[in-house]
């Protein structure tokens, strides 16, 4: 069995999950053998602010503690268009056990794996990333307007109802 999971539930916008509910559901997937997939195609990349580039672990505000014991890892993350800012890519990372069962049970193929442009492109995106520290950068701007919009919610609350 497999459980895949925008953690931004971000096809109407962008809704993330709580970090206990998705602990919880990390945890009964573990325990129950079922591979926990993290879709990072929207929120990956710095795009949720905080100190990871992933969105799932921004979400979840890990410990070291935590990290350093592999808990609360997915068993695959899935990633696309942020990773080149827009230039057509698509990445898939795994543990090794994981990909080793895919590659004896299935063929695969794909046109354009391998495509040094768009590799180039995440390579780029990657390096701004890291030099910008675009992660703080995003949580400081998302910071700056939840706070505005919930200064306007006390002037507008029957038009603004959430932030």
């Amino acid at each position: 069995a497999m459980l895949i999971l925008d953690c931004g539930l971000t096809s109407d916008g962008v809704h993330p999950v709580s970090s206990s509910l998705l602990r919880s559901i990390m945890m009964a997937c573990k325990q129950g053998n079922v591979i926990f997939v993290a879709d990072e195609v929207q929120i990956g990349f710095a795009r949720t602010g905080g100190k990871s580039l992933w969105g799932y672990e921004n979400i979840l505000n890990r410990t070291d503690h935590e990290i350093l014991n592999g808990e609360f890892v997915p068993d695959i993350i899935t990633m696309g268009k942020p990773m080149a800012n827009g230039f057509p890519i698509g990445c898939v990372v795994t543990r090794k056990e994981i990909s080793a069962r895919f590659a004896t049970n299935f063929k695969y193929f794909n046109t354009f794996g391998g495509n040094p442009v768009a590799a180039t492109a995440c390579s780029a995106v990657l390096e701004v990333i890291q030099k910008e520290d675009l992660s703080r950068h995003s949580n400081q701007v998302g910071t700056y307007l939840i706070e505005r919009l919930l200064s306007l919610q006390t002037h507008f609350s029957k038009v603004i109802v959430a932030v």
